[in-house]
């Protein structure tokens, strides 16, 4: 399952905490955070449905922006990957921001992008 695949490489940066879907208050920063947004295998114009893609959104979160913006650079920088990812065949990763913000009850900052990943 290509989340697992992700999973590992997310571990491979530079954050304290990795963890799917939610960051809890006491989890330690930064932290990235990822949550599965879309899986499917398209269709070709014959109906055959070879390759697949799947997005994730991955979240960035620091105690200052400049610690979140700093941590998210590393996941954009998997932008235009191919090859072997973790086991996993990949024709191709694209990385796209999403937004900026803080939280205003945790004061935690966040730098969100979309992982979109073809394999």
């Amino acid at each position: 399952m290509i989340e697992t695949n992700l999973t590992s490489w997310l571990q491979s940066l530079p954050a304290a905490t990795v963890r799917p879907l939610l960051l809890r208050k006491g989890d330690a920063l930064p932290a990235l955070v990822y949550t599965p947004v879309s899986s499917r295998r398209p269709l070709g114009i014959d109906g055959s449905g070879y390759a697949r893609f799947a997005r994730i959104q991955v979240d960035s979160w620091g105690e200052t922006y400049e610690a979140a913006k700093t941590l998210a650079q590393s996941v954009e920088a998997i932008h235009g990957f191919a090859g072997d990812f973790y086991g996993q065949a990949v024709g191709l990763v694209e990385a796209e921001k999403n937004f900026d913000e803080l939280d205003e009850e945790t004061r935690r900052y966040r730098v969100s992008y979309d992982i979109t990943i073809y394999y």
